[in-house]
């Protein structure tokens, strides 16, 4: 299992980071960021980004498209992660 420390920062449970970084979105990651779970597999899966997600990162749909591409599946994770982290 991952860092207790990581997960408190994140202001997640151990077993949602375990999840999130195997790509699964649970509620409390979801409640967490302030946007939806199919918003977030979304940007993990890499299908067409929500507005709720752009809106959330200041970013246009398109423009999170784009980063979303760049950076790929682990990327997306690791974006999402570090919004939970500077959301604390």
């Amino acid at each position: 299992m991952l860092s207790f420390a990581i997960a408190a920062k994140a202001g997640i449970t151990p077993q949602d980071l375990d999840d999130l970084i195997k790509g699964s979105v649970n509620a409390n990651v979801a409640t967490r960021l302030g946007v939806n779970i199919a918003s977030i597999e979304a940007l993990i899966s890499g299908n067409q980004s929500h507005a709720i997600v752009a809106s959330r990162l200041g970013l246009t749909m398109q423009d999170v498209d784009d980063l979303r591409l760049a950076i790929g599946r682990e990327g997306a994770i690791g974006l999402i992660l570090g919004l939970l982290i500077l959301g604390s």
